[in-house]
């Protein structure tokens, strides 16, 4: 008899970051992003989860302002960022994840671009 165990899906991430040159919270970003998706925020971790498909979901989490290379300093350094938060969603969720993240981009004083060795591309 074979032994027939379930399959594991493997689940490809993508991961963006929020970068913004003044004061901004995971309850400001959470104001940016359209009534249409369902959001849970915990604060006193500064984390935001948006629903964003059936059993699809982003995280958006504030990071430290250091991303422990030289080039990458520089960059957040040459563009005066002060408040860094790492953002990651399953491919499945690109579409959805790209409305919400181009609301924030409009919203702040920053940008998001992506966890890229070139920070490309821009939003």
């Amino acid at each position: 008899m074979k032994n027939k165990s379930k399959k594991k899906t493997i689940t490809i991430t993508s991961g963006w970051f929020i970068m913004a040159a003044s004061e901004l919270s995971v309850a400001e970003i959470k104001s940016l992003i359209p009534h249409e998706f369902d959001v849970e925020i915990w604060l006193e971790a500064g984390v935001l989860e948006v629903i964003i498909g059936e059993k699809c979901s982003m995280d958006i989490e504030a990071i430290e302002c250091d991303l422990r290379d030289d080039f990458s300093n520089a960059f957040l350094r040459e563009h005066h960022i002060t408040h860094l938060f790492y953002v990651s969603f399953p491919q499945s969720g690109h579409e959805a994840a790209m409305q919400i993240l181009s609301a924030i981009s409009n919203g702040i004083d920053g940008f998001v671009c992506a966890d890229s060795e070139d920070f490309m591309p821009v939003l």
